[in-house]
């Protein structure tokens, strides 16, 4: 591996446990509206909500949108009453509370600071990834934080990644995408011309782009930078 300056990191679901948070506000919220919160309540929510955040990375809506249209087509689904933004905010400050890692990844983060530069780069809602950043202790480890909502753009756009490089002052060569999304950080890496590492933690086979490394856990991916 060649040697490079800044590690480009995902947050939600590459260092940050967003499933648990998610679930942990999704109950929360759902028993606002109704008493018998079910598995396939959250399953119909997640399906949504993954379809949405696509039409983000695809440019198709706008991230206030998602903020409120994944509740109002979830109570649609379920012929519930309320009002999707009430519900919608309201989630959004249980969700910023969720601030859980994956095992190791503050000890990751903490070790890989001694040799490299770090920045966030996230597909996400300011009022959301700021509170967990710092409640998570890995905020200290970062110099940079680059937010989609709060730079107008989001991966896998290539202005995204314009945007992140102009700001930390480096060149493409320079530096590393980590996360664990094809569609939003490698291909937003290969689009760049920047240096991908896909953290495959489920051990997939099939990948539809090619990322430079492939790692399976934090571990193999100290073994490829040091």
């Amino acid at each position: 591996m060649k040697r490079y300056e800044w590690l480009l990191f995902d947050l939600d679901h590459t260092l940050l446990d967003t499933d648990t948070a998610e679930r942990l506000a999704l109950e929360k919220i759902f028993k606002t509206v109704t008493d018998d919160v079910t598995e396939e309540m959250v399953a119909v929510y997640k399906d949504i909500n993954r379809k949405l955040w696509k039409m983000l990375e695809q440019g198709e809506i706008e991230s206030e949108t998602i903020k409120y249209k994944r509740f109002e087509d979830w109570l649609t689904h379920y012929g519930m009453d309320g009002d999707p933004k009430t519900i919608g905010y309201a989630y959004l400050d249980a969700l910023s509370e969720g601030s859980q890692l994956f095992e190791g990844a503050l000890e990751l983060v903490e070790k890989l600071s001694k040799k490299y530069r770090l920045a966030v780069i996230t597909n996400g809602i300011v009022h959301v990834q700021k509170p967990r950043l710092e409640a998570s202790g890995l905020k200290p480890y970062f110099k940079k934080l680059f937010i989609s909502e709060e730079i107008g753009v989001s991966k896998p756009a290539v202005e995204f990644f314009d945007i992140v490089l102009k700001g930390i002052g480096a060149k493409k060569e320079e530096c590393l995408v980590i996360g664990d999304s094809m569609s939003s950080d490698i291909k937003g890496g290969l689009d760049s011309l920047i240096d991908t590492c896909h953290m495959n933690f489920h051990h997939k086979k099939e990948a539809p782009y090619a990322s430079t490394y492939t790692a399976c856990s934090y571990q193999e991916l100290l073994e490829l930078l040091e």
